[in-house]
């Protein structure tokens, strides 16, 4: 303090009390000179002002705290928090406060809230509730209700609002918490929808016995039609629902003791009066003063499981018959031993594919009938601990490997002393399967290859699938709307749809033939089916129409019918050759012989000659049937069809006359045709005799060949029955008066004939389709009238050469001195041939059997030279017989005839390549002249 003076200041004391005490001070040095001598000053008391500053302090910072605390809880409260006043007319206010929360949950923010009040948050529909709203509050100072607010962005947020009033200097506020009960919303309604959907029932209801609430299947389990009745009805269970008075008093004790009841089974009558048996599992529901408000549960009908276990404890062999007939797949299971099959039903088997005995002794695990082993343990583990199980949903697997969708319940049973389940399981695949099949069914009629059309109830078109479109032409666009009178031909009358139109909308399904037109005015034949469509009262809603397009099937019908009729005619014809070549043989056989022994002056040598001549026509009419028939012997070989067209072209000229122009037209490289000459030759012929007929007048006759590879469509063009291939393709046309269609149709029937009566046998084409088709070749014709026919002869083509002909035409027989054996059965027969033999000089011993002719050949000393047998013979036949006689003579040559067909001939071991064969009926000349052709081999 030298010089310098203490400026004033604050200090704190203790005091003798022990509290401390303020003060003020100033003080200055007093100066002797430059010595300090004193010090001078004051000292002022404020330890009650000071202590009046500090409670000030501590105030303003207790309220600064307090109004952050405030802040900090009001925001970080989970609720929206709003803060208003009610206005002069008893209303709500503009907000004065809002929390985050309230900010987040509207979507405004806390300035545009202040300028907002709860009229402009709250629903409209809820406007008129403002007011009531505000004076509960006013009269009791708290409300709680459930309504609607409306966010910034049009959302509609559920919310319960606890508004309370307050009075904050002295000023009344209302402070309204708002909750969103959207999720809570959302489960009430989950729960309304499993309560309402549940399979189980489920109820409430008082311990006085009134129901309070009720789900569709408790209804429908007791029989009433809705639960509202149920509700409205069963105002006293006691003596409405329960059957025995005891077991509601057993079920209130438990009740009671526990607080809740599992699995209490009794009986329960139903509405018609009728009793069940229940499963309930229930429990108590109280309020806050713990007072018991009502009980709630499920109740299952457990009639069935009850009925069973009473056929159980009647007899084992009643528990068997129940076991083995239901129409569940029961298993009876062994827990003590792996789970292993004592037994199963027949509904198993059905269901699984294997047999009983497969089955027993085997777990479920080594047959994998559970896809999901898992799924199994998870089953009988419930089984094991509840002593039951329903309805648990698995996949199976079937013994072919499929897998289906299975409803197992399962019970717990004692069965002499040992620990078994019974499994029941209903296959519930299709139900699962039925979503997935009516998608499959969209797919199949988008896929189908028919025709599929839907109508409504007047026939306007709703559906048409692809098909439609491919057939008809016309697109879904443009069919929508339509008509399917739109299809129609006009080749079926009104009477023929009126008749249609009737059945369909009498309900009753319409099937029948459909000629329709396409949109390019073409027409088709579909066979269709058109049923009504029913709803469930059975008025008629629609109709669906399924149409095949059988146009080319017809066509091909057609085809075979008419090859089947030329089929029928041509065994009946062949049936008939037999008997006509032995009596022709014998009459032309004799009719020559008399020729050779009468002069010419003779008056009996014309009567013999007509004879011979009718029996040559009689000859030429059998051959034409055999060969329309196509059993004809023929002796196929080798053939250059181009050769046989030239060989031919000469005697064709002088046949058809100078007024028609013959031209071939021969293809070059053609391939060659395995077939019998004079066959060849014959259909020639006869398709130019035809030509020639068609043009009185004269024309043009253009034979062509060439080769032609037929695919499956070519074939089929032709003939149903025609096969792919390589073939030579003879076409014979003439510039003709040509023919119609139904004319074409027929052409090819035996008798049939356009020509005046006596002017043809009808046989001439049916003989050439008959060659034809025995050659392995198909015959079709195109003709129109005005312009001509043209004939296309398909015969196989071959790629061996052609072998060089023999002919012996116009060789003198020769005689000979020879033993001939002849065996005949038709006693005729064998006289003409005897006689015929002989005349040219050769030794004959006859024989009317196989057995005869060894007979005869044992007794005779001689050479026999030729066998000349009958391949059909009574008894032993021809082949037998010459082999018999080969082993007594060998060396011996055989000479074969038949007035059979080709195939009873072949099928006597006939027809290989070195057998000599004569076909009846043979003259004497041809008769010798084989005998010695076969002599000089």
């Amino acid at each position: 303090m030298q010089g310098e003076s203490v400026p004033s200041g604050e200090s704190s004391r203790l005091c003798r009390d022990g509290t401390i005490g303020y003060h003020c001070f100033s003080a200055s040095p007093v100066f002797d000179g430059d010595r300090v001598i004193a010090i001078e000053g004051f000292l002022i008391d404020r330890t009650a002002c000071k202590r009046k500053e500090d409670s000030l302090r501590q105030a303003s910072e207790a309220a600064a705290r307090a109004e952050r605390y405030y802040h900090l809880i009001f925001n970080k409260v989970s609720d929206a928090l709003m803060v208003h006043k009610f206005g002069e007319d008893g209303l709500p206010g503009k907000f004065l406060d809002a929390n985050d929360n309230a900010c987040r949950q509207l979507g405004y923010s806390r300035e545009e809230l202040l300028q907002m009040g709860p009229l402009d948050i709250d629903a409209p529909e809820e406007f008129g509730e403002i007011a009531a709203r505000a004076e509960k509050i006013h009269s009791a100072g708290q409300l709680i209700w459930e309504g609607t607010h409306v966010a910034k962005d049009g959302r509609r947020i559920p919310v319960e609002v606890n508004s309370h009033l307050v009075d904050l200097d002295g000023s009344q506020m209302i402070i309204s918490s708002v909750r969103d009960i959207t999720a809570r919303k959302d489960a009430e309604k989950q729960y309304r929808d499993i309560f309402e959907g549940a399979l189980e029932g489920i109820y409430r209801t008082t311990l006085e016995g009134r129901n309070l609430t009720a789900n569709p299947a408790m209804a429908k389990m007791l029989g009433y039609d809705s639960a509202e009745e149920v509700v409205s009805t069963i105002t006293d269970t006691a003596h409405q629902l329960w059957a025995d008075p005891g077991d509601r008093a057993e079920f209130l004790r438990v009740f009671e003791r526990n607080g809740v009841v599992r699995d209490y089974e009794c009986r329960y009558l139903r509405k018609d009066g009728s009793v069940i048996w229940v499963s309930l599992n229930s429990r108590k529901v109280c309020g806050e003063d713990g007072r018991i408000l009502y009980s709630e549960g499920f109740i299952e009908d457990i009639t069935e499981r009850k009925r069973m276990e009473e056929t159980l404890r009647k007899s084992e062999e009643k528990f068997a018959k129940g076991f083995l007939s239901s129409p569940a797949a029961m298993v009876l299971s062994d827990l003590d031993a792996d789970d292993r099959l004592v037994e199963v039903n027949e509904a198993f088997e059905q269901m699984s594919g294997y047999r009983r005995e497969e089955v027993i002794g085997h777990t479920a695990k080594e047959l994998a009938l559970w896809v999901n082993s898992g799924e199994f343990d998870k089953c009988m583990t419930q089984v094991r601990a509840g002593g039951r199980l329903r309805n648990f949903e698995h996949h199976f697997r079937r013994k072919g490997g499929m897998i289906g969708t299975g409803l197992t319940s399962s019970e717990l049973i004692e069965l002499d002393g040992k620990s078994c389940a019974i499994l029941a399981t209903i296959d519930i695949t299709e139900q699962k399967n039925a979503e997935r099949a009516m998608q499959i069914l969209v797919t199949a009629i988008e896929h189908a290859e028919e025709e599929i059309v839907v109508t409504d109830a007047a026939g306007s078109i709703q559906y048409c699938n692809p098909a439609f479109e491919k057939v008809t032409g016309y697109s879904r666009g443009e069919a929508f709307g339509q008509n399917p009178r739109m299809l129609k031909s006009g080749k079926q009358g009104a009477e023929f749809y009126q008749g249609l139109w009737t059945t369909i909308t009498h309900g009753k399904v319409w099937r029948g033939h459909l000629t329709d037109r396409k949109k390019d005015g073409t027409t088709y034949e579909a066979e269709a089916t058109i049923s009504p469509i029913p709803d469930a009262s059975g008025r008629i809603t629609g109709f669906v129409a399924i149409k095949r397009d059988v146009t080319e099937q017809l066509h091909l019908e057609g085809q075979l019918r008419q090859a089947q009729k030329l089929e029928s005619v041509g065994r009946l014809a062949g049936g008939v050759a037999h008997d006509f070549n032995n009596l022709l043989t014998v009459i032309n056989g004799y009719s020559d012989l008399a020729l050779r022994a009468l002069h010419d002056s003779d008056p009996m040598r014309s009567y013999a000659e007509q004879i011979r001549k009718a029996g040559e026509r009689a000859t030429g009419l059998t051959k034409q049937l055999l060969a329309f028939s196509r059993k004809q012997v023929i002796q196929p070989r080798v053939l250059d069809m181009n050769m046989t067209v030239r060989e031919a072209a000469p005697m064709l000229q002088r046949l058809i006359g100078e007024d028609i122009a013959l031209q071939t037209h021969l293809g070059t490289s053609l391939g060659q045709v395995m077939a019998d000459p004079d066959q060849i030759h014959q259909v020639i012929m006869n398709l130019a005799v035809n030509a020639r007929d068609a043009m009185p007048d004269g024309g043009r006759l253009d034979i062509k060949t060439e080769n032609v590879d037929l695919d499956e469509a070519g074939s089929l063009a032709i003939h149903p029955a025609a096969v792919p291939g390589l073939y030579i393709l003879m076409t014979v046309t003439d510039t003709g008066h040509g023919m119609d269609e139904s004319i074409c149709k027929q052409i090819f029937e035996p008798f049939f004939t356009t020509k005046e009566l006596g002017k043809g046998t009808g046989l001439g084409l049916s003989t050439v389709y008959g060659i034809v088709r025995q050659s392995g070749g198909w015959i079709d014709v195109w003709s129109e009238v005005g312009t001509g026919t043209s004939f296309r002869v398909y015969l196989p083509r071959i790629d061996e050469l052609p072998l060089p002909g023999q002919s012996g035409i116009g060789a003198q027989t020769e005689k000979g001195s020879e033993t001939i054996l002849l065996v005949e059965d038709q006693e005729a027969v064998r006289s003409f041939t005897m006689a015929a033999l002989e005349q040219f000089g050769y030794h004959v011993i006859d024989a009317p059997s196989g057995e005869a002719a060894i007979a005869a050949v044992e007794r005779h000393p001689g050479q026999i030279h030729v066998l000349l047998t009958d391949v059909v013979l009574t008894g032993m036949n021809g082949g037998e017989l010459s082999e018999r006689l080969k082993a007594l003579r060998p060396g011996l040559k055989v000479l074969f005839t038949s007035g059979y067909t080709a195939d009873v001939v072949a099928h006597r071991g006939v027809f290989d390549n070195v057998t000599a064969y004569i076909p009846k009926p043979f003259s004497p000349d041809e008769l010798a002249a084989k005998v010695r052709e076969l002599l000089a081999g």
